[in-house]
């Protein structure tokens, strides 16, 4: 029995996601941060630098802080600001798709103002003028937020694969959109030749190791590790040896079989929203599902990195600033308590006076001792105070309000 090359499964590690940050979690495993530490370390200066807008953040796990230094350099990219070396490299890279996605995006950030205005919210409203008008693309976490809630496309996913030197791979296909995906009726029972041979090309792109593949299934983006069949993990092939043998002609009848089982057709890949591993097989496929293929750029460099850090390093004090502006508006001044004085008349004044004295001793159990339980306080027991906090706020962080909850939920 002849041996087959094994199909190759990428070891990338399983990311978790922020509410539809699928597409983002799923860019950052296909890039293998573990193996790619001048990647890892360009995100890591992006999020040491805008970590102090945010202060304290409701998530604590790495890959969601990743997740949100790129989202940031995705607002950065496609703002309309003076970058022109930033501007060139996209330009000179995709063209007309770049220059179509910043208007869309502009589009986008007034729509949010728009939603902020219709809910009554003027000083959220006015936060995206920062990024939208002006010199500079002012970008506050309201605004990282709200954008990061927003299922990427595929033009911005291209964007960003860009600029870590991989570059959208076209391929043939019925929409000329240039990704893979099979028709409603390809997914039958019988696997056709035109299917076989789409499904081959996908195993040898997957089979690359310089080529990455992001899922789209409906609305949501999952990182591709393999696509393989079953058989090929056997290592098993067709014996050429007493092929006429009844015992061999069965046994490749079999393998044969197997090969183009659509149970056994299999798409390995992490998925962020259960920050686990799954597998797929040809039967459960849609015709709605797309298979984006990138491929490395060979003979690149990271200069772009460093373009990208100094536009960073020129804006990041004035949107700290402009945000610190905000949360003052948004600090409501608790008024101090109205201690209420109560008038007494002065028959009243003069009971009270009376029996002040009177009243403590009985209520410190010293008067009448013959009947103490008639008077005798019960102190209960004081029930254990859970999670208590022993460490004092500062004046400064006491009233401050919690970005977080302060993002609408609707």
């Amino acid at each position: 029995m002849n041996e087959i090359k094994p199909p190759y499964i990428r070891r990338i590690p399983t990311y978790t996601q922020h509410v539809n940050g699928c597409g983002l979690s799923s860019l950052l495993m296909l890039v293998d941060l573990p193996k790619n530490e001048e990647i890892k370390a360009f995100l890591e200066k992006i999020w040491d630098k805008i970590r102090s807008i945010f202060g304290k953040t409701s998530f604590n796990q790495k890959d969601l802080k990743l997740a949100v230094a790129l989202q940031y350099l995705l607002l950065k990219s496609v703002g309309f600001s003076n970058k022109d070396e930033i501007y060139k490299f996209f330009n000179q890279r995709l063209e007309y798709l770049f220059e179509d996605h910043r208007i869309i995006n502009k589009f986008n950030q007034e729509q949010f103002r728009q939603d902020f205005l219709n809910k009554h919210q003027p000083d959220e409203a006015y936060t995206f003028l920062h990024y939208l008008e002006g010199d500079r693309d002012y970008i506050t976490p309201l605004i990282l937020m709200t954008n990061i809630h927003t299922m990427k496309t595929d033009a911005e996913l291209k964007i960003l694969a860009e600029i870590f030197n991989y570059e959208f791979f076209y391929q043939d296909s019925e929409d000329k959109t240039g990704v893979i995906y099979f028709l409603k009726k390809e997914i039958g029972k019988k696997i056709t030749d035109p299917i076989k041979e789409k499904w081959k090309k996908l195993e040898e792109l997957s089979n690359n190791p310089d080529i990455i593949i992001l899922y789209g299934q409906y609305h949501h983006w999952l990182a591709i590790r393999g696509i393989y069949r079953i058989h090929q993990l056997t290592k098993l092939e067709k014996s050429e040896e007493n092929k006429d043998s009844d015992k061999t002609l069965e046994l490749n009848n079999k393998i044969e079989i197997n090969k183009w089982n659509r149970k056994s057709m299999i798409i390995d890949m992490n998925d962020p929203a259960t920050n686990t591993t799954i597998q797929l097989n040809f039967s459960q496929l849609s015709e709605g599902d797309r298979f984006y293929i990138f491929k490395k750029r060979l003979n690149t460099d990271f200069k772009i990195f460093k373009k990208f850090l100094k536009t960073i390093d020129s804006d990041i004090k004035e949107e700290e600033n402009r945000w610190k502006d905000f949360l003052k508006k948004k600090v409501k001044k608790k008024p101090k308590p109205v201690e209420q004085k109560i008038i007494k008349t002065d028959e009243e004044a003069s009971i009270a006076l009376k029996y002040e004295s009177k009243i403590k001793e009985i209520l410190d159990g010293s008067i009448n001792s013959a009947h103490q339980e008639k008077y005798r306080i019960i102190k209960l027991k004081e029930p254990p105070i859970i999670n208590e906090i022993t460490e004092k706020k500062s004046e400064d962080i006491k009233d401050k309000p919690k970005f977080w909850d302060m993002l609408d939920e609707d």
